[in-house]
C-alpha cells in the first residue's frame, strides 16, 4: 500500500466513532459527530492527492482525473463540500439532510480507497474507450458479429447461425424473456403510474425494479425525478448519482443529474452534465433547453440564447427572462 494511501486511510479511519452517530438510524442531529466526520474525510483527501495546495472542486478534479474516484463517488464529495461551506458560513441549523450529505461523502471515500487499495479497477478504467462504454450499457441482447469484411463466406456463415439462433430463441419463448429482462413489468408499471400521476405507485413499482435489476439506471433516473419534484433534493442526488454510475453513456442520466443540480444552485456542474447529455444525445431538446437556462443564470445570454433557439419553446421558456436576451451579431454562427 503507497504512503498516500495509508495516509488516507488512517485520516478516514479516525472518524469511525463519529460516523455511527450521523447514520441513516441516528435519533438525532448531531452536528459535532457531522464536522469530525467532515473533517477526516477532508484529510483524507488532501492525504491521498498528496498535496495541499488543492481544495473543493478542484481537489475532486485531480483525483477524478488519476481514476481515483467514480464519476459518482466525485460528485457526492462536491456536494459534501459545498455544504460544509454554508454550515461554516454560518448557517443557523444543520438538519438531517445536512449530515447525510456528510455521511455519504464519507462512504464514497471509503469505498473509492478499498477500490484502490484492493487494485480493483473502477468503471471507468475498465473500459478502453467512451464508445465501448456507451454500448456496453445499451445492454444489447446480441453482440456485434466481427467477421473480416474480405472474408464472404465467414460473414455468410454469420449470418445464418445469427439466423438460427434467433429462429431458437422466438421458437422457445426465450427471446420475450429477454426482453422482459431488458424491459421489466416493474418499470413498464412504473411509468404509467408516472405518467398518470400517480407519483407514490411510481416510486413504489421503481424501487422493486431498482432491486430486482440492479444493473439498470433507470429506476434510479425515475427515482431520483420524483425525489427532485417532491422537494427532497438529497434522495434525488443519491438515485441518480447511481445512475450515472451504473450507466455512464446514459444521455437521460446526465441530464436528470444535471436538474438536480440545476434545482441545487449548484449551475457550474449543471453545466458540465447537460453538456453531457447533449453530447451523447444532439437531439434531446430538454437538456438543450435547460442548457439555455443554466447559462442564462451564469451569466452568459449570448451563448444561452442559441441552445434555447435549438431547443425551441417549452418549459425552459420563463429562463429566458432571468437575463435579458442579448442580440445574436449579423453574421454570427448559430
Amino acid at each position: 500500500m503507497s504512503s498516500t494511501l495509508r495516509a488516507a486511510r488512517q485520516a478516514l479511519n479516525g472518524a469511525r466513532p463519529a460516523i455511527e452517530s450521523i447514520g441513516p438510524g441516528a435519533k438525532r442531529v448531531d452536528a459535532t459527530a457531522a464536522n469530525t466526520v467532515w473533517d477526516a474525510v477532508h484529510s483524507a483527501l488532501h492525504a491521498l492527492a498528496g498535496s495541499s495546495q488543492l481544495d473543493g472542486q478542484d481537489l475532486v478534479r485531480e483525483l477524478r482525473q488519476r481514476e481515483l474516484l467514480t464519476l459518482s463517488e466525485a460528485h457526492a464529495l462536491i456536494d459534501a463540500f459545498t455544504t460544509a461551506e454554508r454550515l461554516n458560513g454560518g448557517a443557523e441549523s444543520v438538519d438531517a439532510s445536512d449530515t447525510e450529505v456528510i455521511r455519504v461523502a464519507y462512504d464514497s471515500l471509503a469505498d473509492a480507497l478499498e477500490r484502490a487499495e484492493s487494485g480493483t479497477p473502477s468503471r471507468t478504467q475498465s473500459v478502453n474507450a467512451a464508445g465501448a462504454s456507451a454500448q456496453a450499457q445499451a445492454g444489447s441482447p446480441l453482440p456485434a458479429t466481427q467477421v473480416p469484411t474480405n472474408d464472404r463466406r465467414s460473414n455468410l456463415l454469420g449470418r445464418v447461425l445469427i439466423g438460427v439462433l434467433l429462429l431458437a430463441i422466438v421458437g422457445g419463448g426465450a427471446y420475450w424473456a429477454i426482453a422482459g429482462r431488458r424491459d421489466p413489468a416493474e418499470l413498464r408499471a412504473g411509468r404509467v403510474a408516472y405518467a398518470s400521476g400517480d407519483r407514490a405507485t411510481a416510486a413504489s413499482q421503481f424501487s422493486l425494479a431498482a432491486a430486482k435489476y440492479p444493473e439498470l439506471a433507470e429506476p434510479h433516473i425515475f427515482l431520483g425525478r420524483i425525489a427532485r419534484e417532491s422537494g427532497n433534493l438529497q434522495m434525488a442526488s443519491i438515485a441518480l448519482r447511481r445512475a450515472v454510475d451504473l450507466e455512464p453513456g446514459n444521455p437521460l442520466a446526465h441530464r436528470e443529474l444535471a436538474s438536480y443540480l440545476l434545482v441545487n444552485g449548484q449551475l457550474d456542474l449543471a453545466r458540465a452534465f447537460y453538456e453531457r447529455a447533449i453530447r451523447l444525445d444532439p437531439t434531446d431538446r430538454t437538456a438543450l433547453g435547460f442548457m439555455g437556462c443554466t447559462l442564462m443564470r451564469l451569466g452568459n445570454p449570448a451563448v444561452a440564447v442559441r441552445f434555447l433557439q435549438r431547443a425551441g419553446s417549452g418549459p425552459w421558456d420563463s429562463c429566458a427572462q432571468i437575463l435579458p436576451p442579448q442580440p445574436v451579431p449579423p453574421g454570427a454562427v448559430q
